[in-house]
């Protein structure tokens, strides 16, 4: 998705990749241990590992996320093969929680796993930045897959035009937003050497398409 406009993102830029860290600390209770009597101790129950949400990409095909409840459109989505099907349905799947992050200023559970450090900064960034100042985004969120090239085992590029026309911005005053128009955005996705999951690494944007 591309970020926010004008106003919006002057202070919610358009990000070109600008990016903040946060962590959400936690204060466990600690509870004073009593004078230990001594247990046989129970042997642990072994247990499935949970499957990290990344692995959802994975499939026969192209997945189209398509969703008109949440407002978002892909469309020109090439029939590719090979490892190019699990590039592009990692992007998808950032796309999609981008524009979550974006609508609802709450970064899904499952973004930090198909995303790099960096990337992750720009979409947690533009969800914080917009609630702070007090932006609310609906409307449709419409991407056209331009190119998908470099594509090997690893890697990736997906050049892809994004419009926000159907954007509707508000800001805190009530007042609506003028849209940008459509703009090129250029991503790279990959995976990290040893892992089975996809990620999509840098996210760039270009000029108007």
């Amino acid at each position: 998705m591309r970020t926010t406009l004008a106003t919006a993102v002057a202070t919610a830029t358009l990000l070109a990749c600008a990016a903040c860290t946060s962590s959400d600390p936690q204060d466990p209770d600690t509870t004073p241990a009593t004078t230990p009597t001594p247990t046989v101790a129970a042997t642990p129950t072994s247990t499935a590992s949970p499957t990290p949400a990344s692995t959802a990409v994975t499939a026969d095909g192209v997945i189209d996320r398509t969703d008109e409840d949440l407002g978002i459109v892909f469309t020109d989505l090439p029939d590719v093969t090979g490892p190019a099907i699990d590039a592009l349905n990692t992007y998808t799947l950032f796309e999609t929680d981008f524009w979550k992050a974006t609508t609802t200023s709450k970064v899904p559970d499952d973004l930090a796993q198909i995303t790099s450090n960096s990337v992750f900064d720009t979409v947690k960034t533009q969800a914080d930045t917009n609630k702070k100042n007090g932006y609310t985004i609906d409307g449709v969120n419409r991407i056209a897959i331009i190119d998908l090239k470099d594509t090997s085992s690893t890697k990736a590029t997906i050049v892809t035009c994004q419009s926000d026309e159907d954007w509707v911005v508000t800001n805190k005053s009530g007042d609506t937003e003028k849209n940008l128009g459509p703009v090129v955005v250029t991503a790279t996705v990959e995976r990290p050497s040893g892992m089975p999951a996809w990620q999509v690494s840098t996210y760039t944007l270009g000029d108007a398409c």
